[in-house]
This record gives structure tokens, sequence and C-alpha cells, in this order.
């Protein structure tokens, strides 16, 4: 080897020639010598010698059947079965089990969120019926909501609102984002395989729509620009993220083959998206009917509180709804993985459970969860890492409250190292960029509708932006329902079920389950058998 430095490696193993990076003329003294080579296992140390080329090297051959190779490996082979059963025995630790049915779990938090719920639907009945469909002695219907006093001309100024033109467009525009997140939906579902590069590029395309019908909008630019900025991070962020989407594909299409096990998971979908479409005709009628009734009668301070009071209201209700789903979507994915099957019977009873026995720990991390994400971007520190997302997906599938799931659940993904996936939120960063681009769609729908029919809202006289800014309201609240409650639950369940037990997986789906193991085998890790 002194002779040819470039050889780097054994070029003879197992009576074998491996003539990569051999010289010929090396080569043509083995091919002489290689039947007169000795064979038994132990190192053996070989000199050749050639007259014609007067070079002498020596070649160290290890054979496969070596008792020290052997030693070796079995030791190695013994100590990783240790390693994997130790992490094994942790998990079935921490995974835990299904809690009792008849157990309330977070009630506290049910009784503010229900009794929140009542305040909406009084002020709703009491005051906003009345202020929408009740007419004063102006020529045009409007009600007016307050008044400010001209002190040159002793006239008042009115600004008007003219709500049943506004709860009109809120009916056909929810209708509307309603009918669009289920068609897109069902692609999604039809093309499961390429589910993550055809929302990318359904998103792209929805954001290009948006901002060309935008330009004919002249002089309102907010519309393209918006539509075009959209456009833009769409692109980069697809292009970023386009050589992962295979690994995730994989993770999402076993997901989905879940979900597609039932039809009783997608219409408890389209049913729910249906609530948060009239959750938002309920919470727009005692919107105006607080405005109407009772904000030009206190404080500017006070009146500030109330409206941040009503907006937190729509938020906290709107997650409910959506976690409500996606609860459910994990039982009944759950069951599939665990037990082989899901019918209409599992999915009836995890809803029922959801809307009442876990209804306090869905409303809990509904209302506490984005401010601590929001806190833990500003400060850059990671504290209080029970409230987390998974939290969901253990309630649903275990029963437990929610701060012990998300501890739990948590504490599983530590064990299994997987933090780097579960914190790769490519699956939910798409699901998101495609409700925006509903969401854009719908508000350029509104416009469209707008333009026709000559809607006049307000006294603003600026009926495009507000056709737009309700149509992207609408747009988002019912696609979220469906896509972040149905689709990106059931991606978020198999990870949990992955991590927790894969080999009741394999016995049920076997051939779903050679996929996965094969996508992870290659990128994370490989369940022992």
């Amino acid at each position: 080897l002194d002779d040819f430095p470039h050889l780097q490696v054994p070029f003879w193993n197992n009576n074998e020639m491996n003539y990569s990076n051999v010289p010929p003329a090396f080569k043509k003294m083995k091919l002489q010598q290689q039947q007169q080579l000795p064979s038994h296992d132990s190192y053996q140390h070989y000199n050749y010698h050639s007259t014609e080329t007067k070079m002498t090297t020596t070649a160290t051959a290890y054979y496969q059947s070596s008792p020290s190779r052997k030693q070796y490996s079995n030791s190695r082979k013994h100590n990783s079965n240790k390693e994997q059963e130790a992490r094994e025995n942790l998990v079935r630790s921490i995974r835990g089990k299904v809690q009792p049915e008849n157990e309330w779990k977070d009630v506290i938090w049910f009784i503010i969120f229900l009794l929140q719920f009542l305040v909406v639907v009084f002020y709703a009945i009491r005051s906003g019926i009345y202020s929408v469909f009740a007419t004063n002695d102006n020529d045009d219907g409007d009600i007016i909501i307050g008044t400010t006093a001209d002190n040159d001309n002793n006239s008042n100024a009115s600004f008007h609102i003219d709500y049943q033109t506004v709860i009109q467009l809120i009916i056909i525009l929810g209708f509307f984002a309603t009918i669009l997140s289920v068609l897109t939906m069902g692609f999604m579902l039809i093309l499961a395989r390429s589910l993550l590069q055809t929302a990318l590029i359904f998103t792209t395309v929805s954001a290009l729509g948006w901002g060309l019908i935008g330009l004919a909008m002249k002089p309102f630019y907010i519309i393209p620009t918006l539509g075009f900025g959209a456009l833009a991070v769409t692109l980069t962020y697809s292009l970023w993220v386009w050589d992962r989407v295979p690994f995730a594909g994989i993770n999402l299409y076993t997901a989905l083959c879940g979900v597609r096990s039932t039809l009783f998971i997608l219409l408890i979908g389209m049913l729910m998206s249906l609530v948060a479409f009239a959750w938002f005709i309920l919470w727009s009628m005692a919107f105006i009917g607080v405005v109407d009734n009772l904000g030009h009668r206190i404080q500017d301070y006070y009146a500030a509180l109330l409206y941040i009071s009503m907006l937190i209201s729509l938020c906290w209700t709107h997650l409910v709804i959506k976690n409500i789903v996606q609860v459910t979507v994990a039982a009944a994915v759950g069951a599939w993985w665990f037990e082989g099957d899901c019918n209409g019977v599992v999915v009836s009873k995890a809803l029922s459970r959801s809307f009442t026995k876990l209804l306090g720990s869905i409303c809990l991390g509904s209302l506490v969860l984005i401010p601590i994400q929001l806190l833990r971007c500003i400060t850059c520190f990671d504290f209080l890492e029970s409230y987390n997302s998974w939290a969901y997906t253990y309630v649903g599938i275990y029963g437990y409250s929610f701060v012990e799931a998300g501890d739990r659940a948590h504490r599983l993904f530590q064990a299994r190292e997987w933090q780097q996936v579960v914190n790769d939120n490519l699956i939910h960063f798409v699901f998101l960029m495609v409700s925006i681009g509903i969401s854009g769609f719908t508000g350029t729908f509104g416009v469209l509708l707008e333009e026709v029919d000559g809607f006049e809202f307000t006294s603003f006289h600026k009926p495009i932006i507000t056709a737009f800014l309700i149509g992207c309201a609408l747009g988002f609240v019912t696609s979220a329902t469906l896509l972040f409650g149905v689709l990106n639950a059931s991606a978020k369940t198999l990870l949990v079920c992955f991590a927790a037990d894969p080999y009741e997986f394999h016995k049920h789906h076997p051939g779903l389950s050679q996929d996965l193991r094969d996508a992870w085998s290659h990128q994370v890790w490989e369940p022992a058998a």
C-alpha cells in the first residue's frame, strides 16, 4: 500500500476481487496467485512479489466469519436491543391509558365559556334583532349609531350602517365560503397522495387570481396589493419547502386514509363548518345590538373594553368549534389506528364526549394556547411546554385533561427524540396558506357581488373595502374549521399514534404501515421488528 497511496481500502475480501482503484499490473499479479491464497477465519497477511513490476505490498483481509467480528456484531445488537427495550418501556409509561368516560375534565372552563356564550345569545336576541330590522325616520332606513356635533352650525353629523345589507352579504358570502371549503377538501381527499403539492399550487394560483381580479378594482389598490403579496409569499415558501414535501406527504396520506375510512368524519366536519358560519351570524347580531344600544351611552374607554371583549368572544368560540372537530377526529382516527376500524358509532360517541365531558379541556386550550404561543415567539423562550397543540389529540384519544394531555404528548416526543419532526410545521403552514387563499378568494367574490348589486353599507361610502373584509373573515372561519379541524388534526393524530404504538398499526394495516416505516427509516427512525 506504500507504493500505491491512492488505494484507501482493501481491494480483496472474501476471496473476491474488488477491481476499483487497482492498477493493471496489480490485477494481473493477483489473478496469477488467486488460486494459491489460504483461507481460514483469522487475519491473514499476504506478500505479493512481481519481478516485472519490482513491487511488494501487504494486504489485510478481514473475513465476515471472523469470531471477533461476530462477537462485536452481537455486542452491538445486544446493546441496541437493550436501548430499544428501555425506550419502549418509557413510551408505555408515558402514553397512558384511556380514561373513564364518566369523568368531566376542566369543568370550570366549561362554565366560563357557557356564560360568555349565553351573554352573546342574550344580546343577539334582545338588541341585535331589533337593531337590524327596526327602521327610523331616515329615508334609507339606516340605523344611527352615533352623532357628532358640529359647533359651527349646530348641526348633527350622523354615521349610518345599513345592517340589513350587511347581514344579507354575510349570509351570501358565508354559503359561498362553505361550499368553496367543502369542494377544496373534497379535491384534497381525492388527490391524497399528492395533496401537499396540489395545495401549494392551488394557493399560488388563488393568490394570482386574487391579484389579477383586484387590478380591475381601481382606485382601490389594497386588494391587488394583498393578492400579489400573498402570491410572492406562497411562491417563495413553496420553493423553500418543496424538498421536504415527500416525507410530510406520506404522513398526511396515511392520516387521510383514516379520515376516508368512514363518511361520518367528513359529515361532522361539514356540519361544524355550518355551525361556525351560524356562530358568525349570531355574533354579528349581538355586536350590532351592543354597538347600537350601549356603544354611544358609555365612555370611550369602557366602550373599547366592551368591543375587545366581543372580539375575544368571537375568536374563542370559533376556536372551540374548530377544536371540537379536532378532538372528535383524533378519537376517530385513533380508533382506526389501534382497533383497525372506525364507524359511525365511534364518531358519534366521540362527538358526544367532545360536546360534554371533554368540552372544558377544549375551552381551556382554545382560550390560552394562542397567547402562550405568541409569548414564546416574542420572548424566544420555551415555557409552559404542557400547553401545546398536541394536547387536543391526546384529549381525543385518551380523555385526559388539557394540561396533563399536553404534558404527556411533550414527554412522548422527547422519549422518541422527535422534537425536530414535531417542530416542522409544514402541513400546518400549507393548510394555513390554503385558508388564506380561500379567504382572499371569498373577499374578492364579495367585491364582485357588491359591484353587481351596488350595496351601500355605511355612510363612509367605501363598500368595496367593507365587502372584501367581510368576505375574508367568513372565508377564513369556514375553511379553518374544515382544513385544520379535519385534515390537519388527522396528521397530528398520526404522529401521536405512531409515537405511542407503531406495532399495533402494523397488525391492522400492514401495507400502509410498511410505506410509513420506509419513509421514516430514510428520514428519522425505524421501529424495531
